[in-house]
C-alpha cells in the first residue's frame, strides 16, 4: 500500500470501504516527504488524487462509494471535517467550533464530531452537506461522539461525562426514529472503536494494558487467551507478560488490533485478529509470511489494514483466502 503510484510517490493508507477500496495521503517526493505538503488519494484499483489546499493538512478518517472523508488542520489550528466531491474537498458545516469526521456510509452521510462555541463536543451527522446535531438525543451526558455509521443509516455513539478523557460514557446506536441506549461502558475500558451495530473495542487500563471487546453490558477481556498461547514473533512461549489493544471492529464482530511487549521488556508488537471468540496470531496466518506489527482497520468481507512497522508508511491490504 506504500506505493500505490509508483515509485516516485508514497501512499500512506488510513482507511478501509466493504468493497476493499484503500484511502489516505501522498506524497510526490519521498526522501522529502516529512517536510512536504500530502495529498488525499483512493485507491480502487486506479488510484485517484485530491490536492490539498496549502498550508492545510489532511487526515483521512472513511471512504465508501468512491468518496473519501476526514479532517482539514489549517495553519491557525482550526479542524474542519471534508468529504470529497467530484475532485474537491469540501469542508462541511460545524457547530461554531472546530469538526472532525470518523466515519461515512456508501449512502455518502459522514459522521463525527464538531464542538458547540461553548466548547462542548456533540455527535454529529452530515447528509447531503447539511449539518444534523445528534448530541441532543443522546440524553443527559454533556458530551458525545459519533464513531460509526452502516449504510441503513445506524450511528454508533459515545455520549460521555468528559469525552477527552472517555469518563462516564455510554454506548448508544441511533437511527433516524430511535436511540438505543446500550448501557455504560466500564471507566476501566478505553474505547478505541465502535461498530454501528454498538460493539465497542479498546484495551482494560493497566500495566500492562490489555486488549477488550464490549457488547450490551459485557466486557470481554482478551487477556487470558493471550497469555495462555505462544507468540513466536518475540520467541516468547505461553505466559508471557503481554500488553494488548484492540483499534477497528467491523460489522461481524470481527476486530484487530496488536499485541506488545511493555516498553521495559524491549518493545514489539505483531497483529491480532478477534474472530468466532478466538484470538489469532495474524502474523501467523500470513501466506506468504511478512512482519506485520498491527492491525487498524477491518471491513465486512475481513480484508484487514496492518502496518509492517511502528514508524514509516509501510502498510499491507490482507485478504481472506
Amino acid at each position: 500500500m506504500s506505493r500505490l503510484d509508483g515509485p516516485n510517490a508514497v501512499t500512506d493508507a488510513d482507511a478501509l470501504d466493504d468493497a476493499g477500496a484503500v484511502a489516505g495521503r501522498i506524497c510526490d517526493s519521498p526522501p522529502l516527504c516529512a517536510t512536504l505538503a500530502w495529498d488525499v488519494f483512493l485507491w480502487n484499483g486506479a488510484l485517484h488524487r485530491f490536492q490539498v489546499p496549502q498550508g492545510t493538512r489532511a487526515s483521512v478518517a472513511a471512504t465508501a462509494a468512491d468518496r473519501v472523508a476526514g479532517t482539514l488542520l489549517d495553519a491557525q489550528g482550526t479542524s474542519r471535517g471534508f468529504i470529497t466531491a467530484g475532485d474537491d474537498l469540501v469542508e462541511l458545516e460545524t457547530l461554531g467550533g472546530n469538526s472532525f469526521v470518523n466515519a461515512m456510509s456508501a449512502s455518502g452521510i459522514a459522521v463525527g464530531s464538531s464542538l458547540t462555541p461553548s466548547g462542548e463536543g456533540h455527535a454529529v451527522a452530515w447528509k447531503d452537506g447539511s449539518l444534523v446535531d445528534l448530541g441532543a438525543r443522546t440524553g443527559s451526558k454533556a458530551q458525545s461522539i459519533a464513531l460509526a455509521i452502516d449504510d441503513s443509516g445506524r450511528v454508533g455513539i459515545l455520549a460521555c461525562d468528559r469525552l477527552e478523557a472517555r469518563s462516564g460514557c455510554r454506548a448508544i446506536v441511533v437511527t433516524d426514529t430511535e436511540a438505543l441506549d446500550l448501557g455504560p461502558l466500564p471507566d476501566a475500558l478505553y474505547p478505541w472503536s465502535m461498530s454501528a451495530q454498538g460493539q465497542v473495542v479498546g484495551f482494560v487500563l493497566g500495566y500492562p494494558n490489555h486488549a477488550a471487546i464490549w457488547t450490551a453490558g459485557e466486557t470481554i477481556d482478551l487477556n487470558e487467551q493471550i497469555a495462555a498461547r505462544a507468540w513466536p514473533s518475540f520467541g516468547l512461549p505461553a505466559g508471557g507478560r503481554l500488553g494488548s489493544a484492540l483499534q477497528a471492529v467491523a460489522a461481524s464482530g470481527q476486530a484487530v488490533g496488536a499485541v506488545d511487549i511493555p516498553i521495559s521488556e524491549g518493545s514489539a508488537a505483531t497483529a491480532l485478529l478477534w474472530k468466532d471468540g478466538k484470538v489469532v496470531d495474524l502474523q501467523a496466518a500470513v501466506n506468504p509470511p511478512i512482519h506485520l506489527h498491527s492491525a487498524f482497520a477491518i471491513n465486512a468481507k475481513g480484508q484487514i489494514l496492518a502496518r509492517r512497522g511502528e514508524y514509516g508508511f509501510g502498510k499491507v491490504l490482507l485478504t481472506p483466502r
